[in-house]
């Protein structure tokens, strides 16, 4: 069951937040190494901040054999766009309809809460990532930040 994270969720977020990186650290900006290294403050105040509202938010999918992730957030204030991020599903998962069904369920609440484009880097060498989303109708974009990255965008409806 995908759902967005809740107050009081943050060690849930935590763990998997760890396995993905653990699992695809090059897949990633943020390490591993740093990442254990945050205070549970820190976690318990990032997951709390993406529970409620409309400029942040975290999907979490955590049954038995499943897990997965991803996370939208609004580029500023007022803004329309947002950025995915911490897209990730467990190596059981893949091949399955689960990275489609977390990704399906995160772009329809960011169209429920008014954006018009969700923008994504995919680390240049990750090939079947990047096929996944130009499957899923993403589209090169110029809004790239860095030049490890491919940069991808989607409008909404």
């Amino acid at each position: 069951m995908i759902k967005r994270v809740s107050k009081g969720e943050s060690q849930l977020y935590k763990t998997l937040r760890l396995k993905a990186l653990k699992d695809s650290p090059s897949a990633f900006g943020a390490t591993y190494e740093d990442a254990v290294l945050r205070s549970d403050q820190s976690w318990q105040d990032q997951s709390d901040a993406a529970a409620e509202g409309s400029d942040k938010a975290i999907f979490l999918i955590n049954e038995p054999s499943i897990s997965g992730m991803a996370a939208i957030y609004r580029e500023e204030e007022g803004s329309s766009i947002g950025q995915l991020f911490q897209m990730w599903v467990s190596p059981e998962a893949r091949g399955s309809n689960t990275a489609k069904d977390i990704l399906q369920y995160a772009l329809s609440w960011a169209e429920e809460h008014r954006y018009s484009k969700i923008l994504a880097e995919v680390t240049k060498g990750n090939t079947r990532a990047l096929k996944f989303y130009k499957k899923f109708g993403f589209v090169d974009s110029h809004h790239s930040s860095d030049s490890d990255t491919h940069a991808l965008e989607i409008a909404l409806v």
